[in-house]
């Protein structure tokens, strides 16, 4: 019998990519059904990326900034944030300045600053 060891870190990315995939093919539904499976498959996916070794870019109570649609949003790392870090793959920074300078690199807009 032939096995193959895959690490923890493999078996992430492989979570990680298939909630990407989850995401993009529901953008079009915009919401889940509170029995969906497909809400419980999103939910085990998420369990299972928390396991232990799990890194994060904050811990919880930091603040930090991200940019989407052409608005840096600053937030609050916590659960939720954990969670949204795990399905949708945007950029994060721990200072206005430097979602700024990024933003500007990419962009060629004035950015919407929301902040907290």
């Amino acid at each position: 019998m032939n096995t193959q060891q895959v690490t923890q870190e493999e078996i992430l990315n492989v979570i990680n990519k298939l909630a990407i995939q989850v995401r993009d093919d529901l953008q079009e539904h915009s919401v889940f059904e509170d029995d969906s499976d497909t809400l419980e498959a999103v939910k085990s996916i998420i369990k299972i990326a928390q396991m232990p070794g799990q890194e994060y870019p904050f811990e919880e109570g930091d603040t930090y900034y991200t940019i989407t649609l052409g608005e840096i949003i600053e937030s609050v790392w916590d659960e939720q944030s954990k969670e949204i870090y795990l399905i949708h793959d945007n950029n994060y920074f721990s200072t206005l300045k430097d979602a700024v300078k990024h933003f500007q690199k990419h962009s060629k807009h004035t950015p919407k600053i929301i902040l907290l």
